[in-house]
């Protein structure tokens, strides 16, 4: 090839939301765009060859076809212009589209490089003459972010996820309408996205984000409504995690058999600081690609392999708070009868697997005859 052409195509059509910027000495230029065309390379070229190919093809089908039994057709033809129709005609099909192409006039252009002094020259029409400065800039990065994106006006609701059974994904909440929700709520979905907090953290959160003059008593009080201490942080409970009619995403497994699950594996948690991810498949019997997402829910891997929680131990808030430790205390010991059946099925499924092997090895050995007796090396012989 000794030359190449490009063809141009409106790849957007409605530019108004798009500038175009550039940024020199700590200025930043924006331009506005009435159009953006893209040029793509034209390999005409390649259609010959496939028309060459599709005309061979074409006539070995056609030697094939020669033996094929004849079938009476009936044609109708439309009245009207003959000259008009053929016109019509050759107009709708790919070889007149390439004509029309072909016949369209060519509008000469110079292509200049990058580094050139012309191209150089129409970059620098990108740069703004005026020096007046923009009052919206004036104004503190607080103020600014608020006049760009106004929270106190048009919030719009989004259903909780658990409104229809089809609804798969949980909703996300921006910081408008976090602000909008009462406490309960916010607390609610705080929990459920960040999986593990430490109280202080809550506040944190809480005050910088939603409600300066937040209050921990109120907070506290409301925590154990939707979450669960465990060594010092708070979780959020499992019918918050997976709520009612929500199916899992690799085997549809319900949400009521992923929340004894999760209530399993905190419960462990609370008994001890590693779990392994078979011994807790075994127990709750979840597919391991469920069994994984519970884990995940509050615990991470280590460098052994080993599942641990998320964040370390809180000691200084189980100090401070005794009675909300032992009133979570008198829940795990209410409840572990039920956890350590789940480990006692678990331990018998295995006793008895392994004594139906061992009775079947004894059947087999009892049911076959005592090995003859070899009667020629005996010192006695009937005369």
């Amino acid at each position: 090839m000794d030359k190449q052409a490009f063809t141009s195509s409106r790849s957007i059509t409605d530019v108004a939301k798009y500038i175009v910027g550039i940024f020199t000495d700590r200025e930043v230029h924006l331009s506005p765009l009435t159009s953006i065309v893209q040029m793509r390379p034209v390999l005409s070229h390649f259609d010959k060859d496939d028309k060459r190919k599709k005309a061979e093809q074409k006539a070995q089908t056609e030697d094939t076809d020669d033996d094929e039994v004849l079938q009476q057709v009936t044609v109708k033809f439309a009245r009207g212009n003959a000259k008009n129709s053929g016109k019509e005609q050759r107009a709708g099909t790919y070889d007149g589209f390439v004509q029309r192409i072909a016949d369209e006039p060519w509008c000469e252009a110079y292509w200049h490089s990058r580094a050139t002094p012309t191209a150089e020259l129409e970059r620098q029409k990108l740069f703004a003459t005026s020096h007046h400065g923009s009052s919206s800039l004036a104004l503190a990065p607080g103020e600014y972010l608020r006049k760009l994106l106004p929270y106190d006006e048009h919030v719009q609701t989004v259903a909780p996820a658990a409104a229809s059974a089809a609804a798969q994904v949980l909703p996300v909440y921006n910081k408008a309408m976090l602000k909008s929700m009462p406490l309960l709520e916010q607390l609610t979905v705080l929990l459920r996205d960040a999986r593990m907090l430490s109280f202080s953290d809550v506040i944190t959160i809480l005050a910088e984000h939603v409600d300066p003059h937040v209050a921990a008593d109120k907070v506290l009080a409301l925590l154990p409504q939707v979450g669960i201490l465990l060594h010092g942080n708070w979780v959020p409970k499992s019918e918050v995690v997976f709520p009612e009619k929500v199916l899992s995403h690799a085997n549809g497994v319900s949400a009521e058999q992923m929340i004894r699950a999760r209530d399993y594996i905190l419960f462990r948690f609370s008994r001890t600081p590693y779990l392994f991810r078979a011994q807790v498949m075994a127990a709750t019997q979840l597919p391991p690609a469920e069994t994984l997402d519970v884990l995940k829910t509050v615990a991470r891997v280590n460098n052994t392999k080993r599942w641990e929680l998320l964040l370390p131990p809180d000691k200084e808030f189980e100090q401070k708070y005794p009675e909300l430790v032992s009133r979570q205390e008198y829940h795990w010991t209410a409840s572990e009868q039920h956890y350590n059946e789940m480990d006692w099925a678990r331990e018998t499924k295995r006793v008895r697997k392994r004594s139906t092997r061992k009775s079947e090895s004894q059947s087999l050995t009892s049911s076959m005859p005592p090995p003859a007796m070899n009667h020629s090396t005996t010192g006695s012989v009937d005369a």
